[in-house]
């Protein structure tokens, strides 16, 4: 029975021990995750000068806004970080690839959801077509759309990678563009 305590106390203690280790490694990566990341992208306190540098200012947004969908390991992946791109009141409506196909109303519904997608994974990343990057504004209100990839790995193992395009409309308020729409869908190609 001495014996028996003894075993128990030890994994209990190799489990502990192993859990610290894991979560002091999550969180570093999750501190690397976040500081790749301009968090804030969406300020903008200046009139743009030029053309050249409101595309260079709504280009970087959306990469910094792709990289806080990004977090690589799962594990690490906190909804806080790209809640700060969006609008998160009830005006956000959204689309992406999977139903319901009236879409998402509401930060509270779309974060949810995914939040579900990226965590469906153990590895997620999306990354912009930089060459594919196209935008426009009117006054307050800019949209811009690109191609994307996100790959990844599944819970079960599976290595998947996706070409998709979005669409993401921000509105300027309080000296911040937010994200008050965004569309995510994949081409439709016929079967043969």
């Amino acid at each position: 029975m001495k014996n028996l305590k003894i075993i128990l106390l030890v994994v209990i203690l190799i489990q502990f021990t192993n859990y610290n280790t894991v979560s002091a490694q999550d969180s570093k990566d999750k501190a690397e995750w976040i500081s790749s990341i301009d968090l804030n992208a969406n300020i903008q306190e200046a009139k743009f000068q030029s053309e050249i540098e409101e595309s260079k200012f709504f280009k970087g947004f959306l990469v910094a806004y792709n990289k806080s969908w990004s977090p690589g390991d799962t594990e690490i992946f906190d909804i806080e970080v790209p809640a700060k791109f969006y609008d998160q009141t009830e005006r956000l409506f959204a689309y992406d690839l999977f139903p319901p196909t009236d879409g998402f109303l509401g930060w509270d519904e779309y974060s949810k959801e995914l939040t579900k997608i990226v965590l469906n994974s153990s590895k997620f990343d999306v990354k912009l077509k930089p060459d594919t990057f196209r935008y426009a504004r009117n006054g307050n209100v800019a949209w811009m759309s690109s191609s994307i990839i996100a790959n990844g790995i599944t819970k079960g193992g599976q290595e998947y990678q996706t070409a998709a395009r979005q669409t993401v409309i921000l509105e300027k308020t309080d000296n911040k563009w937010l994200v008050v729409h965004e569309h995510i869908s994949v081409p439709y190609t016929p079967q043969q």
